[in-house]
């Protein structure tokens, strides 16, 4: 069996080189959402498992739990810590390639909820930015235009939200993933120019660092980050203990 450490590294070294120093309920959920992905790499998601992360949420429950006053922003936060979740399990196994990210976690996603869903409105805005892209890809190869495709992206990943909401932080990040896949440094330059640039830029980065693995990074950004002595030995233990619990399970 493959031990994935490398892409468990990537995950959470990708999220903190933005993330680094940031202690707000916010940051803390979606880096929760995260090793919790991790820890369930060695083991397929039970019905049950999905069914909880597809239940509608309980805006108020939600709020007093994560300690975030807004309860609407409570109950997106706590969908988006699932989500990255989700989306780090499946680019740590290479379940499916990156392009095919958006719409998987969209379908993980609740179908409606008690706020139409804001997180789902944002992250299909970004699917259509994507579907965008593509034809302008197509008419490049096509010989038909010269287009700077890099500042395209950047762009998008502004059209993906202004504000500092997460919706619009999440949106961007996964943008930004899919239409740099071959590059986890392009990934995260095009999720800096999002609204929310620290937001995006970690989330992006745990998702992209998952699928790319710590050799994905540049060196010269492992270096400058003070604490990845102790994210690497926090990805030394989950990796262990997630494989300790699937040969326990498999006994």
């Amino acid at each position: 069996m493959t031990n994935y450490l490398d892409n468990f590294k990537g995950a959470l070294l990708g999220f903190s080189l933005n993330s680094s120093g940031q202690t707000s309920a916010v940051f803390e959920s979606l880096y929760a959402g995260l090793c919790t992905g991790l820890y369930k790499v060695f083991a397929p998601l039970t019905d049950e498992d999905k069914a909880l992360a597809r239940q509608p949420t309980d805006p108020l429950k939600v709020s007093l739990a994560l300690g975030i006053a807004d309860s609407a922003q409570a109950a997106l936060v706590f969908e988006s810590q699932i989500l990255l979740g989700h989306a780090v399990r499946l680019m740590c196994l290479h379940e499916l390639l990156p392009e095919d990210l958006m719409s998987a976690v969209i379908d993980f996603l609740p179908p409606g909820g008690i706020f139409d869903n804001p997180l789902r409105a944002k992250l299909l805005a970004a699917q259509d930015y994507l579907e965008e892209r593509q034809t302008l890809v197509d008419n490049m190869l096509a010989g038909d235009l010269e287009l700077d495709l890099l500042e395209i992206d950047r762009r998008n990943a502004k059209r993906c939200g202004a504000g500092a909401n997460i919706e619009e932080a999440v949106a961007a990040a996964f943008y930004a993933v899919t239409a740099r896949k071959d590059s986890f440094e392009e990934a995260i330059t095009v999720a800096l120019a999002a609204g929310n640039p620290t937001l995006s830029a970690s989330i992006c980065g745990a998702i992209a660092g998952a699928y790319h693995g710590i050799k994905g990074i540049p060196a010269e950004w492992l270096d400058k980050l003070e604490i990845r002595a102790i994210i690497e030995k926090t990805a030394r233990e989950l990796h262990a203990n997630s494989f300790k619990t699937i040969e326990k399970d498999m006994l």
